[in-house]
């Protein structure tokens, strides 16, 4: 039996059983796991949700795009920056109207290196973006869903997102990468042509 710390509290824990653990990453979010044991005390990770945090807007197009960046943002200051775009492919509206976005999030971090823009690194990933509506209209962002890694990648988007469609990347990618590489030129202070 492993023990469990629960704010502050601990308790019993047995092997196999399912358990929800926060774990603090990047900069203001965090990650749940739901994970179980095996019978040789080896975690196993049954799915991965970050939650983004206080991303509050009228705007869904831009809460979606802020949730991004807060969730993948590695870098920020004079002379390097990340930047995000949000492409939605699908919505389910939920209780209270809310709204669940499904679609591609792409993170793009560049560098001013000597005048010149230089990409560090980046992703383009299927998410699902949670968001509840509040009394005074604006939205605010509960839940930032990603697919786990390797094999059971197209397993975890078939049962996420609506009707089991996987969503084309290809379709996307170029006008995100367009409105990445925009906002970069416009954060460094440079011209397109550069």
């Amino acid at each position: 039996t492993l023990k469990l710390s629960r704010e502050g509290q601990t308790e019993p824990f047995s092997l196999g059983e399912s358990l929800e653990v926060l774990d603090g990453v990047g900069t203001g979010s965090f990650v749940k796991l739901r994970c179980s044991w095996d019978a040789e005390g080896k975690r196993h990770i049954v799915s991965q949700v970050s939650f983004a945090q206080k991303v509050v807007t009228a705007d869904l197009n831009e809460g979606a795009r802020m949730s991004v960046l807060q969730v993948e943002r590695t870098y920020g200051g004079k002379n390097k920056e990340t930047f995000a775009s949000f492409a939605e492919t699908d919505r389910e509206d939920t209780a209270n109207g809310g709204v669940i976005l499904y679609g591609l999030a792409m993170y793009q971090t560049y560098a001013n290196r000597n005048g010149k823009l230089q990409e560090v690194n980046g992703a383009h990933i299927p998410v699902a973006i949670t968001f509840a509506l509040g009394a005074d209209g604006q939205y605010t962002a509960l839940e930032y869903w990603m697919p786990r890694d390797g094999s059971l990648y197209s397993e975890d988007l078939r049962a996420k997102f609506p009707r089991g469609r996987i969503p084309d990347t290809q379709a996307y990618v170029e006008a995100q990468q367009e409105q990445c590489l925009q906002a970069a030129l416009a954060h460094f202070g440079m011209l397109d042509d550069e």
